[in-house]
């Protein structure tokens, strides 16, 4: 079986941290290394040393802690987790056995529940207007629906994909970030596949409001506009936003949000939409001087007190 490395960033409150580590350690994996890439200014109260990787990382935003994990990762499969998450028995089998059957597959989805909810979220595809559109079904469902990435808390991918496609971008939040994964796999043809014998208990990211995020929809929008055919995304992207902001004109945000997508299109328009070219061939990877993978300096740090039995039992 293709060897795993399952990333877990240290965010959130320690308790939401620690019940992850809890259900993964429980439910452990053969053939996984499990990586927590934390900030500075984190510090482990318990000695994990000899179950869990800890890597440290200057930066304490969600996408540099994952591309700190994937950097440190030395496994063929990356499974990002966030923080908060919960899994069962056997949850990485399946995912591992389709990436090893068919060396085809980019990635795979596994089902995602959010606590207290009935729908399962399948995976997520891409909007030619820059939008996302997340697929959703009910828990017995078998078949599977055409989908361009995994939801990124709750994901699959074949390392030398992240490699491929230049690992996450870390300009962008964590919402953005999956849009932009979900375009570049869709634009180089990569196959992603949902998968209804894997599952995770956890959080779909969330599209916040205001300036900065509309700033990062026009960054990801013209970045993969060209490759959808520039007259139709860009009726979809008007459209896309016309939607955004009506639910926005009775609050003070609408004007911050106009002054980010305008922002947003200068910068793209005249620095240009920073659009990569790299091999889709996952075969055989080589560094691009072009990735971008903006990765603060990553190295391993020893955990310090030893989690308690009980805890563990928890």
């Amino acid at each position: 079986m293709l060897s795993l490395s399952i990333i877990v960033p240290a965010t959130g409150r320690q308790e939401e941290l620690d019940s992850t580590l809890v259900s993964i350690l429980e439910n452990r994996p053969r053939n996984c290394e499990i990586l927590v890439p934390h900030a500075d200014s984190y510090h482990d109260p318990y000695e994990l040393g000899d179950e869990v990787r800890f890597v440290r990382c200057s930066s304490n935003a969600i996408i540099d802690l994952y591309n700190a994990g994937i950097c440190a990762s030395r496994a063929d499969v990356v499974h990002l987790l966030s923080s908060g998450s919960e899994v069962s028995d056997r949850w990485t089998d399946s995912p591992r056995e389709r990436l090893e059957a068919d060396t085809t597959l980019a990635a795979v989805s596994p089902k995602l529940q959010e606590p207290d909810s009935s729908v399962v979220v399948m995976g997520v595809r891409y909007g030619r207007g820059g939008s996302r559109r997340v697929i959703t079904g009910r828990r017995s469902q078998r078949s599977l629906p055409k989908i361009d990435a995994p939801c990124l808390h709750a994901a699959f991918f074949r390392s030398a994909v992240l490699t491929t496609v230049g690992g996450l971008d870390g300009t962008l939040d964590d919402y953005y970030a999956e849009v932009d994964l979900a375009a570049e796999l869709r634009r180089q043809q990569l196959k992603c596949e949902h998968d209804p014998d894997s599952g995770v208990v956890g959080l779909l990211t969330r599209r916040a409001e205001g300036f900065r995020t509309a700033r990062q929809m026009e960054q990801v929008y013209w970045r993969h506009a060209a490759a959808h055919g520039r007259l139709v995304s860009l009726l979809l992207h008007v459209t896309t936003i016309a939607t955004q902001m009506v639910p926005q004109l009775v609050s003070p945000r609408v004007l911050a949000s106009g002054c980010g997508h305008l922002v947003g299109t200068a910068e793209c328009l005249i620095r240009g939409s920073n659009q990569k070219t790299l091999s889709s061939d996952t075969s055989t990877v080589e560094p691009s001087s072009t990735i971008r993978l903006h990765v603060p300096e990553a190295d391993d740090a020893d955990a310090s007190n030893k989690m308690d039995a009980n805890r563990r039992g928890a």
